[in-house]
């Protein structure tokens, strides 16, 4: 017992002192920047979801005492973090009660050149950014990219990467814009700074909009690739897709070769391979003979695949309406996999993707990867569009629109009550003028804006939890701790003199230009979000060692935290558009750095000449 007792103590005193070690400044300094570099290298190697990333982050703050839990729970409160929820959950609400794509069509239907057609694009969703989040206008936009270039026969390549950049650009007019702006404005309200406000944003907004539009319109267009999908045999531009089939039991295909089948040299349609048990034969001798159960491939186009199924009597779609009771009613859709989606890297068959959505995987396209094995057994990635056969809960499933960003054309049902939407349209008029004004502060006016379409009942009860992603809170309010902690422990200071000191000596331009450089390097490969926690208590430190005026260096923080042109990675708009335009790392990275550099330009003549 006593030798226990003896060991007792020691055990104590030795946490204790390691306790004691733990709350040394230098050591805390220590914690902080490897925590952030592993929460940067964990974004940009995508091991780990951002959620996990952060939350783990902020978990070894409070165990090593750098931090506490309340300073974790206060970031919750913060009011740019909420104001950012109650902006997705009125975009959604004004999505699924307006009949945006009727406006896009009145907008878009007459344009017969590209040049006319991207100079409204861009502007046309440039504008819709500037209120409303950039995700569902570009969600919403593409179908119609899409159906105007088949029309008038223009690459969808040549237009697509505009439409996301013009959604980043649009968002920078105001402070609700984007995400980052009300992050940025968190940051400052923790620490009692004057907030950015809407005539701060909206000069430089709109002259970078104008400029960014401009390039987009003319050099960018030619610079963009003229790609053909991938296979580019075929004629049209629409995507490829390999569609999964199987050979029944009653199908006269049994026991003839692929020729006798007549299934060589099809037409805008081709064999890819053949599955038989967990043999894949790829590709499929003319004379291979075919079994039953044999699971057939097939990749074309989206229309040309489905008709060539339909009219083949010997195979079915192994998705098949009545294999997994969707029901009678059944609509076949196209839907992308986003960058947050928690369907990546999972199977379709280990997902349960048909109970799940009510809706059944018939074809995946991958930005023209070819891909093999049975769809069930496929893991999906990122950027995959998928090629839905959907029943009538596929439209009411509340975790669709975490997960899936439907990219077809889809009725929608326009409300029986216009004098409800009017309403809310005259409430929201009068709420944005009051805000205008200064007479409403923006987190006022947007809790305003929800009571109105919860008053109305222009919300259905389904939407409540579906504009509600509690993981991207998780991810805000455990990036606004972490970049809290390198503020508090002086490890955003140190940063601040090794990297900013730099440039100081050769003036405030060569300042504010390390300060866009690092904050545009992160932004680029990591999340914007993440780029503003990481660069704010950075510049912060600088801003306040120095004794400045914050707006200016503040200011290109947001600014540098948007310019996601560089990479696919950089915003969740650019992977939107990759895989239907067919793109490549490199496309974005052509088009996208003389785009950063006129858009860098722009952002430091303005500060150098306003500020």
């Amino acid at each position: 017992m006593i030798c226990i007792s003896a060991f007792r103590i020691r055990l104590k005193v030795y946490f204790c002192a390691v306790q004691n070690l733990i709350l040394d400044q230098s050591i805390q300094q220590w914690i902080v920047i490897a925590v952030v570099l592993a929460v940067i290298v964990g974004l940009f190697f995508e091991q780990w979801k951002p959620p996990v990333l952060f939350i783990g982050a902020v978990f070894i703050l409070m165990v090593t005492k750098v931090i506490t839990p309340q300073h974790f729970v206060n970031s919750f409160s913060n009011q740019s973090l909420i104001s950012i929820f109650l902006l997705i959950f009125i975009t959604s609400s004004i999505s699924d009660n307006f009949n945006l794509t009727y406006w896009f069509d009145k907008l878009f239907s007459k344009t017969k050149k590209p040049q006319n057609f991207l100079s409204r694009m861009t502007f046309g969703v440039a504008a819709l950014s500037s209120f409303m989040n950039n995700t569902p206008i570009v969600a919403l936009m593409i179908p119609h990219v899409r159906e105007w270039s088949k029309e008038n026969n223009v690459r969808p390549s040549k237009l697509l990467i505009p439409l996301s950049y013009a959604a980043s650009l649009g968002g920078m007019i105001t402070v609700i814009g984007t995400s980052t702006n009300l992050v940025l404005n968190g940051y400052l309200e923790e620490k009692g700074e004057v907030m950015l406000q809407v005539s701060d944003f909206m000069p430089l907004g709109i002259l970078v909009t104008i400029v960014g539009c401009i390039y987009l319109i003319t050099i960018g267009y030619k610079i963009l690739p003229n790609r053909l999908a991938p296979n580019q045999g075929y004629k049209n531009d629409d995507r490829q897709y390999l569609v999964e089939t199987l050979v029944n039991e009653d199908s006269d295909f049994i026991g003839k070769s692929i020729i006798e089948a007549g299934l060589r040299n099809l037409k805008d349609v081709y064999l890819a391979q053949l599955v038989r048990g967990e043999k894949v034969i790829a590709p499929v001798p003319p004379d291979k003979k075919i079994e039953k159960d044999d699971h057939l491939f097939f990749a074309g186009v989206t229309e040309d695949v489905v008709d060539f199924v339909k009219n083949h009597s010997g195979i079915i779609l192994i998705s098949d309406e009545n294999k997994y009771n969707l029901g009678k009613k059944v609509d076949i859709v196209e839907a992308i996999v986003p960058a947050n989606s928690g369907l990546a890297g999972s199977t379709v068959k280990d997902y349960g993707f048909r109970d799940a959505f009510d809706a059944a995987i018939i074809g995946i396209h991958r930005n023209g990867e070819k891909i093999f094995g049975k769809i069930g057994d496929l893991a999906l990635q990122h950027g995959d569009l998928l090629l839905l056969l959907v029943g009538e809960q596929f439209y009411k499933n509340k975790n669709k629109d975490r997960h899936l960003y439907v990219v077809s054309d889809i009725d929608q049902i326009d409300g029986d009550n216009p004098l409800k939407k009017r309403s809310f349209l005259i409430i929201l008029g009068l709420v944005l003028s009051l805000m205008l004004f200064n007479v409403f502060s923006l987190f006022m006016s947007l809790l305003v804006i929800v009571l109105a379409l919860m008053g109305l009942r222009l919300v259905p009860k389904q939407q409540v939890s579906r504009g509600t992603n509690f993981s991207l809170f998780v991810v805000l309010a455990s990036a606004l701790t972490l970049g809290n902690a390198m503020i508090d422990t002086g490890t955003a200071d140190i940063i601040a003199q090794q990297f900013l000191g730099i440039f100081v000596p050769y003036g405030k331009v060569a300042t504010l230009i390390g300060i866009f450089l690092l904050t545009l390097l992160l932004t680029s490969f990591i999340t914007n979000v993440a780029a503003v926690s990481i660069a704010f208590p950075i510049v912060y430190a600088f801003v306040q060692s120095q004794g400045l005026v914050g707006a200016p260096y503040y200011l290109t923080i947001a600014f540098a935290a948007s310019a996601s042109f560089l990479t696919p990675i950089s915003y969740q708009t650019n992977l939107m558009v990759y895989g239907p335009g067919s793109y490549t790392f490199k496309d974005f990275l052509k088009a996208g750095t003389p785009m950063t550099l006129i858009y860098a330009l722009v952002v430091i003549c303005y500060m150098y000449w306003v500020y």
